[in-house]
């Protein structure tokens, strides 16, 4: 007698979303043979792999540099430029470049899912050649502004190039990869939007500033990588989420940005620049707000719920820096 044929299985109606976003995903080695892409193809799938959503991390502490040394709000022909090479092309392919290295990583990781890369539509070499473009392009457009801002636009790529390249891969150093954004986003953004200014003097740069800035950016660096802790921790990438655990990683972010509003608060109260003990008074309670809302958000954090939790926050942090920018330039007099 012949065995009764195994019944078809039913699709499961209530799909996890890791499922859904895995199903079907053509890996680079798997991809149909079919017609190469078109230029605009590729040119897209480029945009697509820079992170465009992720350049206002670099572009907003440029401008604030650029703020700080020209006290004005408006921008100028060089800050315009400065942020151009700072967020598209440095940042870019600073992204780009790590989309390049990861692709194995990336194959189980939900939020990567979308890359033209895992999809099969872009060849790998080709992120990587783009990427090395693209930052020497912004390498040489950088002595238009001047010297002193290509030095901090070659730093910022000689970290780029120790986050990813392997044999170095700070990316999988807890630790080292916290200072590389840290001092990448917190400390060379402000200082190449200052020196977009025209001749600025290195003496009148607000340096009490800048552990506002790193502290701040280190605690945004934290929860990237508390989503990928999964993913990270299984392939081998030692992460500072993975080195400290979650609960550890989770106290250190919330510990960044209470010390970045600290500092805001004690040189404030000691009416030190760029902070005044009547502009604390203003915008103390929004800025310990975006503490509060940091703390209750980044631990529920994942790739489904970040976008929500991080426009919550930059509201509120967002609020507190244009007040403060406002009044620094005089716009906004107490």
């Amino acid at each position: 007698m012949e065995p009764a044929p195994a019944a078809p299985s039913r699709p499961d109606p209530n799909p996890r979303a890791e499922d859904v976003l895995l199903r079907g995903r053509a890996s680079p080695s798997a991809a149909e043979p079919g017609l190469p892409p078109t230029a605009g193809q590729v040119i897209r799938y480029l945009w697509q792999l820079t992170l465009p959503e992720f350049w206002i991390v670099a572009i907003f502490p440029v401008y604030i540099g650029h703020v700080l040394g020209s006290r004005s709000m408006l921008p100028s022909v060089e800050s315009i430029l400065g942020i151009i090479i700072m967020g598209p092309l440095i940042m870019g392919s600073t992204l780009m470049l790590n989309e390049y290295f990861d692709r194995t990583i990336d194959t189980r990781n939900p939020r990567k899912a979308r890359s033209p890369i895992q999809r099969g539509l872009l060849e790998p070499e080709n992120a990587l050649h783009a990427a090395g473009g693209l930052m020497a392009i912004g390498f040489l457009l950088s002595f238009a502004i001047g010297p002193p801002f290509a030095l901090v636009v070659g730093a910022a790529i000689l970290l780029s190039l120790a986050y990813s390249l392997p044999g170095v891969r700070f990316k999988a150093l807890g630790g080292a990869d916290l200072f590389v954004n840290a001092v990448g986003l917190g400390i060379l953004c402000p200082l190449a939007g200052y020196y977009t200014v025209p001749r600025p003097a290195v003496a009148e740069f607000p340096w009490l500033f800048l552990p506002v800035s790193l502290f701040g950016l280190a605690a945004a660096y934290v929860p990237t990588t508390m989503m990928d802790y999964e993913v990270d921790k299984a392939m081998g990438i030692r992460s500072i989420s993975v080195r400290l655990g979650l609960p550890r990683a989770y106290t250190l972010g919330t510990l960044f940005l209470a010390t970045s509003i600290a500092t805001i608060f004690t040189l404030g109260l000691l009416d030190l620049p760029p902070f005044s003990r009547q502009l604390i008074e203003k915008i103390g309670a929004l800025c310990a707000t975006t503490v509060v809302l940091y703390a209750a958000f980044i631990r529920r954090m994942n790739y489904r719920t970040y976008w929500t939790y991080l426009a919550m926050i930059s509201i509120s942090m967002g609020a507190s820096i244009l007040l403060w920018l406002l009044w620094y330039t005089g716009a906004w007099v107490l």
